[in-house]
């Protein structure tokens, strides 16, 4: 996963439905650590086309995480 996320043109940090950091490219998102942001788990509920439009994006299919970055940051 940190390979996809390093690829990313900027930071970025995989939660989970508990807002907890999955795996993180900010220093300022520790893995494990706690984020702000929507329901998480609302979002992982919802439809799974990839991209919403607040930014939010499910890195994969079958994967119970919502990938946030510092963009999709700025609109929540």
């Amino acid at each position: 996963m940190l390979p996809a996320l390093q690829a990313l043109p900027g930071p970025a940090w995989p939660v989970n439905a508990r807002c907890r950091v999955a795996a993180s490219t900010d220093p300022a998102h520790l893995v494990g650590s706690l984020t702000r942001g929507p329901d998480f788990g609302a979002v992982l509920a919802g439809p799974r086309t990839g991209h919403r439009a607040d930014g939010l994006r499910l890195p994969c299919a079958g994967t119970p995480l919502v990938r946030v970055t510092t963009e999709s940051r700025a609109r929540v």
